[in-house]
C-alpha cells in the first residue's frame, strides 16, 4: 500500500502521519519519462533543488545525463506568484516545455512555472503540478457523501 513510502529512511506508519507529510508540500513534480517515470517528487515552500545528488530534493541519482546539482525550483520573487524554475549552470540544459533556458554551464534566469508545465533534466521529464491544482483535482474526485 501506499502508507510504506519512505522518508528519512523510516516507514510512514499512519494515513495521517502521510497526510501531515503532502500538507506542507505546495505543489509536486511527477516524471513522465526517464528512469523515475510515474514517480512523484514533492515541493516544499522553500522550493527545491534537481539534480543527481542524493541530497537534492528532487534526487534523480539514476539519470546520468544530470548534473550533480542541476536546476532550482524556487518561490517566485513576488509573495503568493507561484514558482520558477532556473538551470544553475548544468551541462546538458534544463528545458521548459522544451525550450532551452541557458546555454551549457550557464546559469539561466528564474522561468515562471505553470500549471501542466514540463521541466526536462537530462533523460527525465517532470510535470509540474501546483498544490491549488492537485486541491482542486482532487475536490473534483471527491465523492460525496
Amino acid at each position: 500500500g501506499w502508507w510504506t513510502l519512505r522518508r528519512g529512511g523510516g516507514v510512514m506508519s499512519t494515513a495521517s502521519e502521510a497526510q501531515a507529510h503532502e500538507a506542507i508540500s505546495v505543489g509536486s513534480l511527477y516524471a513522465v519519462t526517464g528512469p523515475y517515470i510515474e514517480r512523484t517528487f514533492p515541493v516544499h515552500p522553500v522550493g527545491g533543488l534537481i539534480g543527481r545528488s542524493r541530497k537534492c530534493s528532487v534526487s534523480l541519482l539514476h539519470d546520468c545525463e544530470v548534473s550533480h546539482n542541476h536546476a532550482n525550483v524556487e518561490p517566485h520573487a513576488h509573495a503568493h506568484a507561484g514558482f520558477c524554475i532556473r538551470d544553475i549552470g548544468s551541462t546538458f540544459g534544463t528545458y521548459l516545455n522544451d525550450k532551452r533556458l541557458s546555454e551549457p554551464k550557464r546559469a539561466s534566469e528564474p522561468y515562471k512555472l505553470k500549471p501542466g508545465d514540463t521541466v526536462k533534466v537530462g533523460q527525465t521529464t517532470l510535470r509540474w503540478q501546483p498544490r491549488q491544482h492537485l486541491d482542486a483535482a482532487a475536490s473534483v474526485l471527491r465523492i460525496p457523501p
